[in-house]
């Protein structure tokens, strides 16, 4: 085992040694039975899970932990308990769990970022628990007592991997997109090791590559968006993005300061393409979560993380964003062996996403779970507030994502379906009745469906769809996530959208919209709406709707005075009465611009968003996990995974709408 484990050490990890660990974690200790059997017999084990921030790379790397864990054998709630801890990029509040987990009977803790690493590390030295770390890039350099010449030196009760980002590669591939590329900017924290890691690697690959690294130091997401115009304002041609924390809260910020510059962001963090950047090559956290998850589950067995080196464990992930070629000045260029290459790509017709199917045998498990755990089908709710092509192209993805996840209808679920048809006064009557029929599950569609689930029921799982992120819309009572809810949520790219208006209908000074503030979802989607427009120096016209009968005023008003697109987006009451707004807006001849694609063909003239079908098919999923046996707290939040842009087709005659 040490004789590969070094030779691992010495060599970048790609993906045929990816898998060479991962045999290395499963096979490599042949007296140890692969069972979740623990060396406390008939004892469930406890274990706690710290994470730092609820940013996509963090969350990725705490689903991949999870999974891996599952994959095992290890399942919350029937061999080991999981107790989650989030900071939510409060250093002081990590201090604090850290002090908690340590003080506590946990028999192993895992930490998912840099700055929970140290806490942990910090509070852990005299009481030593068993201690396993992942989804950090420099755990060498972050002061825990890693040594970096020879990673067998550790603290004897801790463990993990380290995930040293490929800064040179992707400096090498900015320089191969832009030959000329002379200076870039970053914006970072100093006080974040994993950021000064990066950092230091960017200085070092700058230098060997004749450009000029201009660099611009915030303490807080609140200074990101001067920090970006600081680096704007002394000539950078590009701005890089390594995986800074406080930078990605506020990564929209750097976007909109490149985009009014004309020049790109480039990225260590795959997940940035999707809300702007160029193009990113960085850590699957994902799968090094998962390979996380599978050390973990040998240290539960009884393999001490004292004979366990400290790795750096890097399967690379490339995404690429053609859409943001456009308006670059000077041009920059997609080489078309990187699209043939990359994970992710997101191009006019959306996002696609390079993923491996769900193996025969996992399916299997799945089946399996569903008939042990209950005895006969699962009772799963459906409940939506409102009707709509696209909550039933929705609905239609969940059934599909639960297929695709091996449970049959019938067979090991029953889904029964209620529907609010648009009068949210019933959604607390169709949940009493899902209480009293004793569901198994409850699966909601649109953000007041999940708002009033999580109201009125605490003790079956919830998974939601079509709805916004949770803490946006008030659903989490002081911060603190509820434990029986989970589900996709999307973040309207409204940016995105005000660009392609833009760059479709020339000149604009004012953009229109009508919406319901009786709806969360809607009003998080306007204050994006407002923040782009203040950034993009437009003036926003708004109108309240809160019914379809109230749309024709309220569209007839934006247009009048004087919107020259009108933009909808996360609004049932506009999505249910968009037939209204279409024919108000054409006796205007003013354009509809939608985060919803399948208004395009209701009449909108381009729309950027949710693929509503994969939204549903993503939650299928996420629900099979759940009916499995997995615990809601345990599967973090997921974003929306595919998104498409949508443009109709000039009209032969008649009005611009």
């Amino acid at each position: 085992m040490k004789p590969l484990l070094s030779t691992l050490r010495r060599l970048s990890l790609g993906v045929g040694l990816i898998l060479a660990a991962g045999a290395v974690l499963l096979f490599s200790d042949p007296g140890v039975n692969r069972g979740a059997k623990t060396p406390a017999e008939g004892r469930m084990l406890k274990v706690a899970l710290a994470n730092f921030s609820s940013t996509v790379a963090l969350d990725e790397g705490q689903r991949g932990i999870l999974d891996g864990l599952a994959e095992e054998g290890f399942a919350d709630g029937q061999n080991i308990k999981i107790t989650r801890f989030n900071a939510e990029t409060d250093r002081a509040t990590a201090v604090a769990i850290a002090k908690d987990v340590v003080s506590r009977d946990f028999d192993l803790i895992l930490t998912v970022s840099t700055a929970m690493l140290q806490a942990v590390a910090n509070a852990n030295k005299q009481t030593a628990r068993t201690h396993v770390f992942a989804i950090t890039t420099d755990p060498w350099g972050a002061g825990i007592g890693v040594s970096r010449e020879d990673p067998a030196v550790h603290p004897a009760y801790m463990t993990g991997y380290g995930s040293l980002q490929p800064v040179e590669a992707l400096f090498r591939l900015a320089r191969k997109a832009k030959p000329d590329l002379k200076k870039v900017g970053v914006v970072w924290n100093p006080s974040e090791p994993n950021s000064e890691a990066s950092t230091v690697m960017a200085r070092r690959i700058s230098k060997e590559l004749g450009i000029d690294l201009i660099e611009v130091t915030v303490d807080s997401s609140a200074g990101v968006a001067e920090a970006a115009n600081a680096v704007i304002g002394r000539g950078v041609r590009a701005i890089w993005a390594g995986g800074d924390v406080t930078v990605a809260i506020a990564f929209d910020s750097v976007v909109a300061a490149a985009r009014n510059a004309r020049i790109p962001v480039f990225s260590n963090m795959p997940a940035d393409v999707e809300k702007g950047a160029l193009f990113a090559l960085g850590a699957d956290y994902y799968e090094v979560g998962r390979l996380a998850g599978h050390l973990a589950a040998k240290v539960l067995r009884g393999t001490s993380p004292a004979g366990i080196p400290v790795d750096n464990v890097l399967p690379e992930r490339l995404a690429v964003n053609t859409t943001r070629l456009q308006g670059l000045e000077p041009a920059w260029v997609i080489p078309d062996d990187w699209l043939g290459r990359a994970d992710v790509v997101v191009d006019e017709a959306g996002v696609h996403i390079k993923a491996l199917p769900e193996t025969p045998k996992l399916a299997e498990d799945k089946r399996l779970a569903v008939r042990a755990r209950l005895g006969r089908p699962a009772r799963v709710a459906f409940v939506q507030s409102a009707e709509g092509p696209t909550l039933d192209a929705a609905a239609e993805g969940v059934v599909a994502g639960l297929d695709a996840a091996g449970l049959a209808s019938g067979v090991d679920y029953e889904l029964q379906k209620y529907n609010a048809q648009g009068d949210l006064s019933q959604l607390p009557l169709i949940l009493a009745t899902v209480k009293n029929r004793q569901a198994d599950l409850v699966i909601t569609s649109t953000t007041p469906a999940m708002i009033a689930a999580a109201k009125a029921i605490h003790e079956i799982p919830i998974v939601f769809t079509v709805a916004s992120y949770p803490p946006t819309v008030g659903v989490f009572a002081e911060g603190h996530r509820q434990a029986n809810l989970t589900g996709v949520y999307d973040d309207p790219p409204i940016a995105e959208l005000i660009a392609l208006a833009r760059q479709h209908e020339g000149s604009v000074q004012k953009v229109g919209t009508v919406w319901n503030p009786a709806e969360p979802n809607s009003e998080y989607s306007v204050k994006k709406l407002r923040r782009v427009c203040a950034d993009e120096k437009l003036e926003l016209i708004e109108r309240h709707a809160a019914s379809p009968n109230e749309l024709p005023d309220a569209t007839a008003a934006v247009c009048q005075a004087g919107a020259q697109f009108l933009v909808t987006s996360a609004d049932n009451v506009a999505s249910s009465g968009f037939p209204t707004i279409v024919a108000t807006t054409r006796k205007y001849r003013v354009p509809i611009y939608s985060t919803d694609p399948d208004m395009v063909r209701r009449g909108a003239r381009a729309a950027i968003g949710d693929d509503y079908f994969e939204w549903g098919k993503q939650t299928g999923r996420l629900a099979a996990k759940v009916l499995s046996g997995m615990q809601p707290a345990d599967l973090p939040l997921e974003k929306t995974a595919v998104q498409r842009t949508v443009v109709a087709e000039p009209a032969r005659e008649g009005g611009k709408n």
